[in-house]
């Protein structure tokens, strides 16, 4: 037939031929553009691979529509060239564009499937991900991508990101699930201001739950021994009941342990 003779795809697609075919053989279906494609790959001793298309539910799917078009950019063309269409294929200075578009899109990609995890908590890695995101777009800047076209949007990802730390820097559960995890602590935040918040934060939240937790144990135990008298129980000016009031431990331990804790160095995940 047509395709393994390597006659001119755009015979097929007439439709007089179209026509004198299901005339002749009722039930042979004429190969298919993506066939043609597959085919193409077969020749080329590659793969047969389809392109994939963008969806809009889907974070990274831009990134693996642009990495699976360029892959295929060779059997594409081969493709595109023997089919009637207005479609041309791309120019060397597209596949360029995209090629270094795909530079400034791979963390994002990394960052999504990092997040995406389902048997892990995540919640500690958005901000430091999201500090990865802007260091690896700034390196971008700096010389590592070529085009005008793919500076412009590392510069306006960067832009976008900078105004989301900042919000997620400040949301309570985020900013305190980066200060208690062992891997990053303060060392995870853009802002040393921020960092500062959340450490301070999670001292005060650290210090309310021990004094109440002190204020339970308290209760319990003066309700489990009521006929005892103050005569002989005294309380004397060393006693722990004494000082809790005026120089509980709940006020400085909490603070000592959370600081202890949301300090040192970066231990690697």
């Amino acid at each position: 037939m047509v395709i393994e003779d390597s006659q001119p795809f755009t015979i097929v697609e007439d439709k007089g031929f179209r026509t004198l075919v299901k005339a002749f053989s009722p039930n042979y279906v004429l190969p298919t553009r993506q066939e043609r494609l597959t085919k193409v790959q077969e020749q080329m001793g590659r793969p047969a691979l389809k392109l994939i298309q963008e969806v809009d539910t889907r974070w990274n799917s831009t990134y693996h529509m642009l990495q699976r078009f360029y892959d295929l950019r060779e059997p594409v063309g081969a493709a595109l060239a023997g089919l009637r269409t207005e479609v041309a294929p791309l120019s060397s200075r597209q596949y360029e564009i995209i090629a270094e578009c795909l530079k400034v899109l791979s963390p994002f990609n990394d960052a999504t499937v990092e997040l995406s995890e389902e048997k892990r908590v995540s919640g500690s890695k958005v901000i430091p991900l999201l500090l990865m995101l802007h260091h690896a777009l700034e390196e971008e800047e700096m010389g590592l991508v070529q085009t005008p076209e793919s500076t412009a949007m590392a510069e306006s990802l960067r832009g976008q990101l900078r105004e989301k730390l900042n919000n997620l820097q400040s949301m309570r559960i985020i900013s305190l699930a980066t200060v208690l995890d062992p891997r990053f602590k303060k060392t995870g935040f853009f802002s040393p201001n921020k960092a500062a918040e959340a450490e301070k934060r999670l001292t005060s939240e650290c210090t309310a739950v021990m004094r109440n937790s002190a204020s339970s144990s308290s209760s319990s135990s003066s309700t489990s021994q009521p006929h005892i008298s103050e005569a002989s129980q005294p309380v004397t000016q060393g006693s722990k009941l004494a000082s809790f009031g005026h120089h509980s431990p709940a006020d400085q331990a909490p603070t000592c342990r959370c600081k202890r804790n949301s300090g040192g160095p970066k231990i690697p995940g």
